[in-house]
């Protein structure tokens, strides 16, 4: 397999279900059909608020943490987008952005979770968003993370 991503590293650090994670070990499984796919560089779970729940084993905290930043963004935009000229429920559900050397892919899943993957540029996008359909079809209202509450003043 012509693959940047060791799947044999992704392993939880606590409970070994298959992906590293910071947070939440119940959101492992998620990326083990995603990382298998060649030219996938990092897959990162992040909650509605953007921050990364679990992220694969090559990829490190930081890079974890931008990939989620990154991807927090486009889901914002795509929510807006959605809201303003989307029809029937008006739902965001995912983003391609290209550019040189690669895409990040984002997927809403769940509610509120979304996942993130970042490819190279030789990746096959239709087999990347079929996959990540099929996880975030999986864990669906079942893994989805709410937003925080804001505090009342």
């Amino acid at each position: 397999m012509d693959n940047e991503t060791d799947t044999d590293t992704v392993t939880d650090t606590k409970t070994d279900t298959g992906a590293r994670t910071d947070t939440d070990t119940d959101r492992a499984w998620m990326m083990r059909e995603v990382v298998e796919v060649a030219g996938v560089r990092h897959v990162v779970v992040l909650s509605a608020d953007g921050l990364p729940t679990t992220r694969c084993g090559n990829t490190d905290r930081e890079t974890g943490e931008r990939v989620a930043a990154a991807a927090s963004g486009l889901a914002s935009l795509g929510r807006g987008l959605a809201a303003e000229f989307g029809t029937g429920g008006h739902a965001y559900h995912q983003t391609l952005t290209e550019f040189d050397g690669g895409f990040i892919f984002v997927r809403m899943a769940g509610d509120g979770s979304c996942l993130a993957v970042v490819t190279d540029a030789r990746v096959n996008a239709g087999e990347i968003g079929y996959r990540m359909a099929l996880q975030a079809q999986r864990f669906g209202e079942h893994q989805g993370t709410p937003y925080r509450e804001q505090p009342v003043p």
